[in-house]
Formats: C-alpha cells, structure tokens, sequence
C-alpha cells in the first residue's frame, strides 16, 4: 500500500514522531547510569543501509527515546518515508536533561500538537551531511529556522552541540545533539490570566533554564509580585549559547549577586506590549539600561532578536528572546594580574564574540604580548549591531587582514586608565587615529561610549565599548 501524505500533514507526524522516540531516550537514560558512554559508542557504529531514519533510531539504545516520542506523536510513518531528511536526534540525555516532568507533559494525548511541533522542529527537509552543512539560518519542516553554527570545532544547532554526525539511514541521515531543541511557536499558547511572569515562564519547558536561574537568584518572590514588569526572557538554547561554563558559573551560591545582576538586567519596569516598544534607551530594574531598536523587522536589544512577543501574564508580559543580555557591570571584577587581556577576554562571556575574532584574526599572541595595551573592546552586543552578515563577512579566512585592520583599530599602545584619557586624536596600532572625547567622567571613542573603564590585565588595560569601531575608508 502506497501513502501520500501532505506537507501538513509531514510535519504533523514528523513532530509526533520526534516525540515518541524522545520518551523512550528519556526512560533508557534514567534506567542507565551508563547510558552516556554507551550512547556515544553506540553511535559511532555505522548503521546498515537498508535502515530509515526510524530503523537506524529503533535500533539504537541512544535513541529511544526518542522513538518512544515519534510514535506518540504518529510520526514514525513520515519518517520511515522516503524523504530524504536530515534530523538533529536528541538523545537520551538529552531528554533527560529537560526539567523534570516537561516529557511526560508532552507526551499526554491534550498536548499532542505541542509534541508535534517540538519534534518537526528538529527536521530538516533533505539529505544534510556534515560536510554540507554552513552557518546561518534553515528552515525546518515545524516551520521555523534553527540557527547553525559551523566552525572547525564542529556543529551548533542553536547553540546546542551535535555530538555525532553522518548517521547515515536509507532516506536522509542523522546528526545526534546533547539538548532538546525548543521552537519559539511553543511560546504561542496564550497563559491562564491567573498566572504571574513566573507561573508562566515554568509552565514553558522553553524557560527551564531561566527558571533555574530565577530560584537560584532568588528572585521568585519579586517576579511573582505585583510589578508590573515587562521581561525580556531567554530561552534554553539562549542559556547554552553563553561561553562553556557560563552558566555554571553563575548558578554558583558564590556567584548570586551576578546572577541577580544579569537576570534584573532582563528586566523593565511596567507592562509594554510590543506595540508600546521603541527604538531608545530603556532604563533596566538592575540599573544600567538596554538600547531597543524597533522597526517593521521585529523588536532588538542590544541587537538580541525578540523571537516571540506578548506572552501576557498577570503581573506584566513576557518577550522571548534568542540570546542572554550581559550588563556592562558584569565586568567590574578584577582579575588576577598574572592573566592577559586575551585572558582577561576568554573568562567573559561578554566578550565571546570579541575572542572568536581575535583568534580569527592571528592576533592572540600578539595580544598576550608583553604590551602593554590599550584596548577599546566591543561587547557581544556591540558585535550583535552591525549590520546584518557584516561580521560573518569578516570571519572569513579570505578577509583576514581586514579583520586584523579593524581590531587593531581598538589598540592602542600604552597602559591608559581612565584618568589618563584626554579628548583628541590617539593613534591605533592599525595605524589610524580614534577621536577619544572626555567630558563630565565619560568617556567615547569615535561615536561609541564607553560603558565600563579601567578592567586591568597582565599587560594592559581594557575598556568596554558599546559600538565596533570601523577604521576609515572600510
């Protein structure tokens, strides 16, 4: 008997499906202490070809949970079609690593078409082998794009690792990752109006994260009050796309004060829908502010997407965005003087993007040099303004000097504080001069402020800046 099946109806199933095989990755991962080692064992063999993507997942201990969800969500005949597809596979871990109960939530008969839109939005329409895959944005069969991130350590879906790829089936292949990926779609469902930010948010498994975080920096009590308050909130993949270790680090007890710091700085007061949204400065409940930019494209801060607006909720509204917003006082730690400024860079998920291009650029030695140096260093926000595709332009290794160009254009040679900046011309190591302007204790470099002064290193000083400085004629 031969089926055809609709594009609804594809990712109908294809979500079901995903689903199915997620609930039983989930119990195996429980049962089996061990079931990370044998996951990654299991996958590293070679399936044999006359196996669909379901075949190659139902055979694989790793996966079943998975196929436990693809069943559950009447997707296991999609993907036993003939394609071809490409699907990011959590594992067992994976699901395991949702908050406790989001599966089983899932997986009840009432939440069915969450499930299928969960599972879909980890299918992509053809047959993507590693090699194949690039940077940027694709679309999946639940409708919206996940975002790659393809470099020589590897592959990101959304900032989530693929653990293994090129698991190769008869009708496309599989390219195993360590998290659960979370449409922004699943933030559509409107919340029960008894239901405050918190309520709300731990209702949304694609706030787990956040969630965490909010009891870990006790701010539960504050956040279900009468506010109102208007939250830009990250979701999971936003948490996992911060530097390795990030999170950890700041779900430390030791580290309460800064969680606090980043979690208010998400935080505005007063109820403002997106149609009350605009372009400006927004004073933020941690005290410093985020700059909104609003046009007929959507809602920015600090150049971070608002991929889903106007999730309402009794005390204020919610706003989903794809990234974490990191306070320009999140740097004010001293670090200790034996570390570099590239040192000083790499422990700061502020400046993540800021240390890709540097090494990018060749330029790591260089500034890990005896110096000393004065770096003007731009935050990932900074980097997040410019205009769309120019730093994925940079990256390239066929751009390189031009690259070198523009970072060297925020060096300068010498160890200047704060108090030793004089308004004028300096002269950058790219050869260019910066206008450096100091009125009533602040600080600009060309038309960029400087939002945090004088965090010392080894062989220098940096100060942060929130704009990316482009030498003339770029």
């Amino acid at each position: 008997m031969q089926f055809t099946f609709s594009s609804k109806a594809i990712r109908t199933i294809s979500v079901a499906t995903l689903l199915s095989m997620t609930v039983g990755l989930t119990a195996q991962a429980k049962d089996c202490p061990n079931a990370s080692k044998m996951a990654t064992s299991a996958l590293a063999a070679r399936p044999t070809q006359s196996g669909t993507i379901v075949d190659i997942a139902a055979g694989n201990p790793s996966f079943s949970t998975l196929v436990t969800a693809v069943k559950a969500a009447g997707l296991a005949e999609t993907l036993s079609g003939k394609g071809p597809f490409t699907v990011f596979a959590p594992t067992n871990e994976a699901f395991a690593a949702l908050p406790k109960g989001t599966l089983e939530m899932l997986l009840k008969p009432e939440n069915r078409d969450s499930l299928r839109k969960v599972l879909t939005y980890h299918v992509v329409s053809g047959d993507l082998m590693a090699k194949d895959l690039k940077s940027g944005k694709v679309a999946t069969v639940e409708g919206n794009s996940v975002t790659l991130q393809v470099n020589k350590n590897g592959v990101k879906v959304n900032g989530i690792n693929v653990i293994k790829a090129d698991v190769k089936a008869t009708n496309g292949v599989i390219h195993a990752i360590d998290r659960v990926l979370l449409p922004p779609g699943l933030m559509a469902t409107k919340p029960t109006q008894s239901g405050t930010i918190v309520d709300v948010a731990a209702s949304n498994p694609a706030f787990s994260t956040l969630v965490t975080a909010v009891k870990a920096a006790g701010l539960v009590e504050t956040l279900s009050g009468k506010g109102p308050f208007t939250v830009f909130a990250p979701t999971n993949e936003a948490f996992a796309a911060l530097p390795k270790g990030t999170l950890e680090m700041l779900l430390k007890p030791e580290n309460r004060d800064s969680l606090r710091k980043v979690l208010t700085y998400h935080v505005v007061s007063g109820d403002l829908m997106a149609k009350d949204l605009k372009s400006g400065k927004v004073a933020t409940v941690e005290g410093n502010s985020v700059t909104l930019q609003v046009n007929k494209n959507g809602v920015k801060v600090n150049g971070i997407n608002v991929i889903k607006a106007d999730v309402k909720a009794t005390n204020g509204v919610i706003h989903a965005i794809d990234r974490v917003l990191l306070p320009p006082d999140l740097m004010a730690t001293k670090p200790t003087q034996s570390e570099t400024i590239v040192d000083v860079a790499a422990s700061n998920p502020a400046f993540s993007t800021l240390v890709t291009a540097v090494k990018a650029a060749g330029l790591v030695e260089t500034l890990s040099g005896k110096g000393p140096f004065t770096v003007f260093a731009p935050t990932n926000e900074a980097f997040a303004a410019l205009p769309k595709g120019t730093l994925e332009k940079l990256l390239k290794p066929e751009n390189r000097k031009l690259l070198q160009q523009v970072l060297t254009y925020h060096v300068v040679s010498g160890n200047l504080m704060a108090k030793d900046l004089r308004s004028g011309q300096v002269t950058t190591v790219a050869g260019s001069t910066v206008a450096v302007k100091v009125q009533n204790q602040k600080v600009s470099v060309n038309n960029s402020k400087v939002v945090k002064a004088d965090v010392g290193a080894s062989n220098g000083v940096i100060h942060v800046i929130d704009q990316v400085l482009l030498p003339p004629g770029l």
